[in-house]
């Protein structure tokens, strides 16, 4: 969570930062501070279903037409209440909410990355990336688009998905920390 100073920006954490945050904020010209957690709303948590075809050969993205993603293509992501919730179930049904048709041939989606997100103008968010393999036939529904996974576009794609989506599709398993400034990305972390 962060709030503007009278002078200065402060990222306000609910926990001791890490080195990387520290010094990333330094950089940037920011305080940092540790809150009451009691006093700070938890992180929105959400779910993202990252698509690939039967061969492996091509990722499905979805285009965004409100919201604030508009404009932009992503996997599938929905919101959850409770950490408990994050899971494969919640990327299949991600999916299927956004029109894919996935049948009983999809493979169970699998958890590989982990992503927390502080944007200095709003609440934090920490997105849990599962990745499915189906056998979805042409055509696919309106804003579904499939792609290449040697010509993903990321230029049309949120800034940190650039950094995570090479080591999801290769299903090598992967944390990411990054802070925003709106849809700037102004630092990333991933290990």
């Amino acid at each position: 969570m962060s709030r503007k100073g009278l002078d200065k920006l402060c990222l306000t954490c609910t926990a001791e930062p890490s080195p990387e945050v520290v010094e990333m904020a330094m950089e940037l010209g920011m305080e940092v501070a540790t809150s009451d957690p009691i006093q700070d709303t938890d992180p929105a948590i959400l779910v993202q279903a990252v698509v690939t075809d039967a061969a492996q050969e091509n990722v499905l993205l979805y285009r965004h037409t409100s919201g604030p993603y508009m404009g932009r293509l992503t996997g599938f992501i929905v919101p959850v209440d409770r950490m408990e919730d994050a899971t494969a179930d919640a990327a299949r049904e991600a999916a299927l909410c956004a029109g894919v048709p996935l049948d009983a041939s999809a493979s169970d989606p699998e958890l590989f990355g982990v992503m927390d997100f502080i944007e200095i103008h709003d609440e934090p968010a920490l997105e849990l990336e599962f990745l499915t393999v189906a056998d979805i036939a042409a055509p696919t529904p309106p804003g579904l688009e499939w792609w290449p996974r040697r010509k993903i576009p990321f230029h049309l794609m949120p800034d940190d998905d650039a950094w995570w989506y090479p080591q999801v599709l290769e299903k090598q398993t992967c944390r990411g920390h990054f802070l925003f400034d709106g849809k700037k990305l102004l630092h990333g972390h991933l290990h």
